[in-house]
């Protein structure tokens, strides 16, 4: 209505005139934050975070963030990472 008529009606008058017509409405929602679900565990070491990365070239770095170790190899295989856990 903005753009063709140049006039502007508040939420409260839509509402008003679809409920009138028994017309579906969406409901005006806020977006609000959802809550982080952190996946703390009872035993240390039961689930690790690994993350890898290229440095350079032909250098990979192996993380496991829980336990703070890092290593390094220079290719990013299976066998590699299995070697690194």
């Amino acid at each position: 209505m903005k753009r063709l008529y140049d006039r502007t009606l508040s939420t409260a008058t839509i509402h008003k005139l679809l409920i009138r017509n028994n017309r579906q409405y969406l409901k005006l929602r806020r977006n609000y934050r959802k809550r982080l679900d952190r996946y703390n565990r009872p035993i240390p070491g039961d689930r690790v975070q690994m993350d890898v990365c290229k440095i350079a070239g032909k250098l990979y770095q192996y993380t496991a963030i829980d336990f703070k170790v890092v290593e390094l190899f220079t290719r990013r295989t299976a066998t590699n990472t299995l070697r690194f856990l």
